[in-house]
C-alpha cells in the first residue's frame, strides 16, 4: 500500500547572533547592527547610523516625502491617492528624484521621477496609489499614499523578481513589524510615545534589543540580544547639534570621542 506523500514544510527563518551593537562604522556617523535575522532572499538587518544629531534605525525603510515645487501656489494639491500632478520632486533619505515626465491629466497619469547626478540609474514610478523606488539592479522599494500622512510615501514592501518582505506600518508610518516571502513574522517593532524612537525590537525567536532615552530623548542605553548594556553619553551645546561624547561597553571600557 502506497503510502501520502508528507507535505513539505517551508524553510522558517533563521537567527543570526554576533556581538551587538556590531559596530561596521566608527567616524563622525558611527553605524551599528543590532540584530540580523537571515530570510529568504535577504536577511533583515537593523541598522542603526547617527547622523545629523540623532540616531536613525534603517533609514533605506524611511518614508519619502514629496516637494510640491515653488511655483504650484496655494492651490497645489498635495501628493496624496490619486493626486500627483502637483509633485515637483520626491525626497528619499538624501537623495532627491526629479520629476521627467509631465503627465497629461490633474488626476493620476503616468509619471516617473529620476535621481539627480551622473551616474546614478534610480527612480520612481508612480501609480494611483503608491510609489515604487527601483534601481538597475531590479530591487524596488514599494510605498504607499495614505490620505492621513499628505506628501508621504509610507514604505509596505521590499524586494527583486525572486522575493519580497513585507512591512506592517501604524498610523504614523512607523514599521511595527516585518513579514518575510512565506508570510512568516520575523521582526516586531515597539516604540516611545508617538516618536519614532523603538524602545524594543524582537525577532520572531524572543531574542529582542531594548533601548532606553533620556529626557532629552536622546539614546543612553542599549541591551543587545546577549542581555549586555551599552551606554552612550553626548556632548551639549546650544550653538551645536549634540555629538556621541563615549561609548561604554559591557566591561566598563569607555571609548571617549
Amino acid at each position: 500500500m502506497a503510502l501520502p506523500l508528507a507535505p513539505q514544510a517551508e524553510a522558517a527563518p533563521t537567527v543570526t547572533t554576533r556581538p551587538t551593537p556590531e559596530v561596521t562604522s566608527m567616524n563622525v556617523n558611527p553605524t551599528d547592527e543590532d540584530l540580523t535575522v537571515a530570510a529568504f532572499g535577504s536577511d533583515v538587518v537593523i541598522r542603526r547610523v547617527y547622523s545629523d544629531g540623532q540616531w536613525h534605525w534603517n533609514r533605506r525603510w524611511a518614508n519619502v516625502t514629496a516637494n510640491l515645487g515653488p511655483n504650484n501656489g496655494s492651490w497645489a494639491v498635495p501628493l496624496t491617492p490619486g493626486w500627483v500632478s502637483d509633485t515637483a520632486s520626491i525626497a528619499r533619505n538624501d537623495v532627491t528624484y526629479t520629476r521627467t515626465s509631465p503627465g497629461t491629466a490633474e488626476r493620476f497619469a503616468d509619471l516617473r521621477f529620476v535621481a539627480q547626478g551622473a551616474g546614478q540609474y534610480e527612480f520612481f514610478d508612480v501609480s494611483e496609489s503608491a510609489l515604487t523606488w527601483k534601481d538597475r539592479e531590479g530591487n524596488w522599494i514599494r510605498y504607499q499614499l495614505k490620505p492621513e500622512l499628505p506628501n508621504t510615501g509610507v514604505i509596505t514592501e521590499y524586494g527583486n523578481p525572486l522575493y519580497s518582505h513585507k512591512l506592517v506600518t501604524d498610523d504614523l508610518g512607523r514599521v511595527t513589524e516585518v513579514i518575510d516571502h512565506f508570510d512568516h513574522s520575523l521582526v516586531t517593532f515597539t516604540y516611545l510615545d508617538n516618536t519614532q524612537l523603538p524602545t524594543r525590537i524582537e525577532d520572531y525567536s524572543g531574542r529582542s534589543v531594548s533601548y532606553v532615552y533620556n529626557d532629552r530623548r536622546q539614546l543612553t542605553e542599549i541591551v543587545d540580544v546577549r542581555g549586555e548594556s551599552w551606554h552612550y553619553t553626548y556632548t551639549q551645546s546650544a550653538n551645536s547639534k549634540p555629538k556621541i561624547a563615549s561609548i561604554t561597553d559591557p566591561r566598563g571600557n569607555t571609548t571617549k570621542y
